[in-house]
């Protein structure tokens, strides 16, 4: 003798069914060479993730170019002059446009995540500003 079929279940009623969980992979990090002494990346951008939002803390835009900025840095955490990306670049990097990376800029310095090394040249014209990531201390 054969074996009844067993009814076949309706779209609902597999919807309904709870759902076995899956394995979560293990996570590897890769390995990082050692982080010169007073900069560490990973401590930067672990405090922009987890600063306040706006209009207390920093705008999600400003969180990006912070990131941005960040994959930009050397390992002191230091963009020298000839290495900084102009506003545009930034803007175009983040998918946003030029006064919004400008505004994230400032929004950064005056938040002290980074500071702005300005300087002139001898005809007082304004040269490219060198930057360094920092963690705000306050």
């Amino acid at each position: 003798m054969s074996q009844p079929l067993a009814p076949r279940p309706t779209p609902a009623a597999l919807a309904a069914r709870p759902r076995r969980p899956q394995p979560i992979p293990a996570r590897t990090e890769p390995e990082r060479p050692p982080a010169a002494a007073g900069w560490d990346r990973a401590a930067y951008e672990a405090s922009i993730r987890s600063s306040p939002q706006a209009p207390y803390g920093l705008h999600p835009v400003a969180r990006l170019v912070g990131f941005l900025l960040a994959q930009y840095a050397t390992d002191t955490g230091h963009l020298p002059a000839n290495r900084v990306p102009a506003a545009r670049q930034l803007a175009r990097a983040a998918g946003i446009d030029d006064a919004k990376a400008r505004a994230s800029l400032n929004s950064l310095e005056h938040g002290d995540w980074i500071v702005r090394h300005r300087s002139v040249d001898a005809d007082g014209h304004a040269q490219p500003a060198a930057i360094t990531l920092t963690l705000p201390t306050h």
